[in-house]
């Protein structure tokens, strides 16, 4: 048996860009169509196709067989730009355009935390651009964005409420004046349910975000206030407020030659045992302590004089003077002419 190889024709298509970007030849069998390639660009300049001669009179048809080496050659027009200014955002190349023809309407381009808000003929974004209005210049248009926002949710946990804020993104949120709880002292911003990590309002928001209130049991305080007269001494007085139902206990301590008088508690007389008192505060305290100095009272001896008195004695024409138990004896003469 005998076998016999076939062969088909090979032919190259070139591709004559005529200054504008390079397209590769491609190989085609005998009798095969060629595939139409991307179309090259040229600056300044719109692509027209492309033609069989290079007088560029006769458009190539890609539907047709090749027969054999074959050079197609572009066609361009001189042309307007438009140009894309997406200001921050992808990049958006720019069209090349036939004055009298149109614009084509681009992918649109993005931009972190941004929004794309279509295409406007000023910078300044107040007049949109028309894509079916022909092109009698080179043109810009331009991106407009709007940035994202996030809201952040105030959670107070039972206490007065917190509107909640809308923030640009990237942007920091106001911290809120401080909600209030009864019987509670508010501790500050949360990131976390759990009050682990304390929010810090320097940082950007770039999500929704719940901030957590914290609150800690408020003890309530009050002033206790000792006032002393005269000359004595109070132990176990506080200094500063004192914490509701706490129990304070005072010693009054005269000084030598002293003694407690009297001791007021909010302007009612109070008793004391002992030098020793407890007051359980409430409310605020005002002590007011009073020291006397001692007075001595003479006592009667057993003959009935009191010590430290004088009393004088007189028999006939001679007096005994007894004071403070020392007896002094004198006699008293009598003047002529009295009786």
């Amino acid at each position: 048996t005998t076998l016999y190889a076939k062969w088909n024709a090979v032919y190259t298509v070139t591709f004559e860009v005529n200054g504008g970007s390079a397209v590769t030849a491609v190989t085609v069998e005998n009798g095969e169509a060629v595939t139409a390639p991307a179309n090259p660009t040229k600056a300044g300049y719109a692509f027209k196709g492309w033609y069989t001669d290079e007088e560029l009179t006769t458009a190539y048809n890609f539907e047709a067989a090749v027969t054999g080496n074959l050079t197609v050659y572009a066609k361009w027009n001189a042309a307007l730009t438009v140009t894309f200014d997406t200001k921050g955002g992808s990049a958006v190349a720019d069209q090349a355009i036939e004055s009298g023809e149109v614009a084509t309407e681009p992918s649109a381009p993005t931009k972190a935390e941004h929004t794309f808000g279509g295409w406007y003929k000023d910078e300044n974004c107040t007049e949109a651009f028309d894509f079916s209005v022909a092109i009698t210049a080179n043109t810009t248009v331009y991106a407009k964005w709007t940035i994202v926002t996030y809201t952040v949710t105030f959670d107070t946990d039972g206490g007065s409420a917190v509107t909640a804020a809308t923030v640009d993104s990237g942007s920091v949120v106001t911290k809120p004046e401080d909600p209030a709880k009864s019987g509670y002292t508010f501790g500050g911003w949360y990131k976390d349910a759990e009050r682990t990590e304390a929010f810090d309002f320097t940082v950007g928001i770039t999500a929704d975000t719940t901030l957590y209130a914290k609150w800690e049991v408020a003890v309530t305080t009050y002033a206790f206030t000792v006032n002393v007269t005269g000359e004595g001494d109070v132990l176990g007085k506080p200094y500063g407020e004192v914490n509701a139902g706490s129990v304070i206990t005072l010693t009054f301590v005269p000084a030598d030659g002293y003694e407690l008088s009297s001791v007021k508690v909010n302007g009612t007389e109070t008793e004391v045992e002992d030098l020793k008192l407890d007051i359980t505060v409430n409310a605020a305290v005002t002590v007011e302590v009073v020291y006397s100095e001692i007075t001595v009272q003479p006592q009667p001896d057993d003959d009935g004089l009191s010590t430290g008195a004088i009393v004088a004695i007189c028999v006939c024409s001679a007096c005994v003077v007894i004071g403070a138990g020392v007896a002094t004896f004198f006699v008293i003469k009598k003047r002529k002419g009295n009786s």
